[in-house]
């Protein structure tokens, strides 16, 4: 892939044509001397020997000077030229309705698109940069804040919280010392008295 989104010189749209980059389209497009064609940068038709190639700014910079527009890429059309990113978009636009994930069925979606679940996921992590699971994953987690779980408060509950990572030897001390240092109030006492009686 070209290493910048701006394509200035010819050896980088040369660079960008090889590697097919998507970022290069609405820099330029490229005419064929030898066909007469002029394609978009990302065109899936054979690319053309380099001394065939000539560059231009527009589409229609090239269809004044006597080239064809390509059959296949449709260079003169601004949208709807990239059919794998409109696939991909409309994907992601499905995907945006979802509620979960146990709703995701890749086959459904792929047919929705109308292509393979192997391509859509091909394409739609080409155009979007993720798969469609994670893109959903991190729709949901955006739309909802987490949920908390209450906390079931219980006997057993605080019986296990208080001796959580104690050791049973120090709880023992702790026992002893508590009944060794007990004073009694004067309430306490007055209820012995009175259970004495």
């Amino acid at each position: 892939m070209a290493s910048s989104y701006v394509f200035e010189t010819r050896e980088q749209k040369l660079q960008a044509l090889k590697d097919r980059d998507s970022r290069a389209e609405g820099w330029f497009v490229y005419a064929v001397k030898s066909t007469g064609v002029v394609c978009r940068p990302t065109c899936s038709s054979r690319l053309a020997l380099v001394k065939n190639i000539d560059i231009y700014p527009t589409a229609e910079q090239a269809v004044k000077d006597g080239y064809t527009p390509c059959k296949r890429c449709k260079p003169l059309e601004d949208r709807g030229w990239n059919s794998q990113q409109l696939l991909a978009e409309k994907a992601a636009r499905l995907l945006d309705h979802m509620q979960s994930t146990d709703q995701l069925n890749l086959q459904e979606l792929a047919q929705k698109t109308g292509c393979t679940k192997w391509h859509l996921v091909r394409t739609f992590k080409r155009y979007i940069g993720q798969t469609p699971k994670q893109y959903l994953t991190n729709r949901i987690k955006k739309r909802s804040p987490p949920a908390e779980v209450p906390e079931i408060v219980t006997k057993k509950h605080y019986a296990r919280s208080d001796f959580r990572s104690v050791d049973p030897k120090d709880v023992e001390k702790q026992i002893i010392q508590s009944i060794n240092t007990w004073k009694p109030t004067n309430e306490e006492l007055y209820q012995m008295e009175l259970s004495l009686q």
